[in-house]
């Protein structure tokens, strides 16, 4: 669940570092493509960390609906 947090938080600040715009999509968009760092393995890493807490919940929690939830999500998640 925090590798999940961290991979949101720090994939967001490393793309406005390197590629500019602004954060999320409330700013412009970047000025360049990022293919280093996390970008290298991932097109998104805000969402994969999305994904990894979401996982990381129904795993902490045991809860079957929590990992129904995640589950639920991955077509959301791949569609964006």
């Amino acid at each position: 669940m925090i590798g999940g947090y961290l991979l949101y938080r720090f994939g967001g600040e490393y793309r406005v570092k390197v590629g500019g715009g602004g954060p999320g999509l409330s700013g412009p968009p970047p000025e360049n493509l990022v293919t280093t760092g996390i970008y290298a393995y991932t097109r998104n890493p805000m969402y994969s960390g999305h994904v990894l807490s979401l996982f990381g919940t129904a795993i902490l929690t045991s809860s079957p609906l929590a990992l129904a939830f995640a589950v639920a999500n991955l077509p959301w998640f791949d569609e964006r």
